[in-house]
């Protein structure tokens, strides 16, 4: 486990996106039941874990290694930003949490679920990178 130090600045942007910088960053809670204390990764990030209700969490850097558990090809509503079709995945990630990303680098036809993933990073302008997930095979 690496835990990542992050400003007191970039706090609210962890919290919002669930990045900081070049890494997904997850929030790593400290579960106690039955006296024992366990860890569980959880996505989005939010103050308390939705499991225990623990508040008690440092951030994780992910391994950027995941499967698709679900996927959907978007057409429309067509926004300026994006390039149509536009494939989106639910990412099961190895740390067990999911998110939402786009996929790239991946024919549409080829996309199925339970594909081997790895993170990559959409720069979408100069102050903002977003994590997307290509197949495994092209890493």
């Amino acid at each position: 486990m690496k835990n990542v130090q992050v400003p007191k600045l970039a706090r609210w942007l962890f919290a919002a996106s669930g990045i900081y910088g070049f890494a997904v960053l997850l929030p790593l809670y400290f579960v106690e039941a039955d006296g024992v204390q366990t860890q569980r990764a959880g996505h989005p990030p939010q103050p308390r874990c939705d499991h225990c209700g623990s508040y008690e969490w440092h951030p994780l850097e992910a391994s950027g290694k995941g499967t698709v558990y679900s996927y959907v090809v978007n057409h429309h509503p067509q926004v300026p930003a994006f390039d149509y079709p536009l494939p989106l995945g639910l990412i099961e990630l190895e740390e067990g949490t999911r998110l939402v990303a786009e996929i790239v680098d991946c024919p549409l036809e080829q996309i199925e679920v339970g594909m081997a993933v790895t993170v990559t990073w959409i720069d979408a302008d100069d102050e903002l990178s977003l994590p997307g997930f290509k197949p495994a095979s092209t890493a």
